[in-house]
């Protein structure tokens, strides 16, 4: 009777652990797994038990007995286990259709980001292409007199349009590959006082008034590393002089033309020195109104000059202005001179020419010329207000000459830009 009651003990244990099987074979596999296991056990621990005990036909039965309800509990078991399986495949399958839109859903978005990243893109080259045609109505505005610009309070519309224009030199002019191609040039009039002195025509000084026009171009060279600069300067007066009893007058003229190249030193950004060396060529005359015998005199000299020049960009308030100051010295050169009481019908006819061509330097030809200029922009214009002293003087073949000239000038500045040919290659 004890072995019977604890086989029905332990069948109920084991229908018992088989229906906690089946509720956990849903949950968990884990669970499932060990709970098949020790099913499995039992069963076996069963069996042992059921071999040990002595054969009677009670035991028998109840071995049998025994024995059907273990086939029904494997059945119950692979049952539970088909189940498991039929699960676990449910939720694989599951599984990768859920990653599966996953990855659909995470490739969609992806390719929206694309999609509004190139939309971004597109948006910020259509801003910048705003800007840049912007800041070229800008700058077309700053150059045509009769574009209207904004008034800001306290700063005139011409000072707007000068600051802007300058900027925009400025910025081509940091450019090393585009500076070369900026020349200012200038053009100014200019009357002021002459003092003529030769000894060919008269021993007296003669005083009066001159008249001059000046020429001037600049720009910069690609030689030494883009920091000479060419310098082209011409010039030409008349001056009406008259003696100090005004019983004679004299006409004098005189062109000038100076050719060369200065090294640049820049000190600051608004301020920089030159020096370098020009080709001073000169050719003129003078003209007594009174003489007969020899009624005129020559002027003709070639010298190499050192000069020196400073630049000073500086702002007065808000008021852009440049001041500039330059010295010509003549080192060397030749001139030509007849000898005193010499004609020119024995130079040019008889060929009577010997010692007319002497060289000059320092001890005989000590002369000077000093240019002080001051741009300025008025409205769309660039002025320019100018002082020249000039100091020539000689004493060759026994004839002193001078001629001292104080002349204040005006005129204008220009900044052109040279573009490059597209057909030139």
């Amino acid at each position: 009777m004890n072995l019977c009651k604890a086989s029905i003990l332990l069948t109920g244990y084991l229908l018992l652990i088989g229906g906690n099987i089946e509720a956990q074979s849903t949950n968990s596999q884990k669970t499932e797994v060990q709970s098949t296991e020790a099913s499995k056990a039992e069963v076996q621990y069963a069996k042992v038990h059921s071999t040990e005990v002595p054969g009677t036909e009670t035991a028998g039965a109840e071995t049998q007995n025994t024995e059907a309800q273990k086939e029904k509990l494997q059945d119950t078991v692979e049952q539970s286990e088909r189940t498991r399986e039929t699960e676990i495949k449910s939720i694989k399958a599951e599984t990768t259709g859920t990653e599966t839109q996953s990855t659909e859903a995470q490739g969609k978005k992806a390719q929206k980001t694309v999609v509004q990243d190139k939309k971004t893109q597109k948006a910020e080259v259509k801003e910048t292409e705003a800007e840049v045609q912007s800041a070229v109505v800008e700058g077309k505005r700053a150059q045509k007199p009769e574009a209207q610009d904004t008034i800001i309070p306290g700063e005139a519309p011409e000072a707007k349009a000068q600051s802007i224009e300058d900027k925009v030199m400025q910025e081509l002019r940091a450019d090393p590959s585009a500076r070369t191609r900026f020349i200012t040039r200038s053009t100014m009039y200019g009357i002021g006082f002459s003092n003529v002195f030769d000894t060919y025509l008269s021993p007296q000084e003669y005083t009066g008034i001159d008249f001059r026009i000046a020429r001037e171009s600049m720009r910069m060279t690609r030689m030494a590393q883009g920091r000479l600069s060419l310098q082209n300067f011409f010039q030409a007066d008349v001056s009406y002089t008259h003696n100090h009893v005004d019983n004679n007058n004299t006409i004098a003229g005189l062109m000038n033309w100076n050719y060369g190249l200065h090294y640049n030193f820049p000190i600051t950004p608004n301020f920089k020195l030159l020096a370098g060396g020009l080709g001073d060529f000169n050719g003129g005359f003078v003209y007594n109104l009174r003489n007969n015998n020899n009624p005129a005199s020559a002027r003709a000299y070639i010298n190499l000059d050192a000069s020196g020049m400073a630049i000073w960009n500086l702002r007065i308030k808000t008021y852009p202005v440049t001041l500039r100051y330059q010295l010509n010295l003549p080192i060397m050169g030749v001139m030509f001179s007849p000898h005193y009481g010499q004609s020119y019908y024995e130079i040019f006819t008889l060929n009577n020419s010997g010692g007319v061509v002497q060289f000059t330097s320092l001890h005989n030809q000590p002369s000077l010329r000093q240019l002080l200029t001051l741009d300025f922009p008025v409205g769309q214009v660039k002025m320019r207000l100018a002082y020249i002293w000039d100091a020539q003087q000689s004493r060759v073949n026994g004839i002193k000459t001078h001629t001292y000239s104080h002349v204040f000038m005006v005129g204008f500045v220009k900044e052109i830009y040279l573009l490059r040919n597209k057909g030139k290659r």
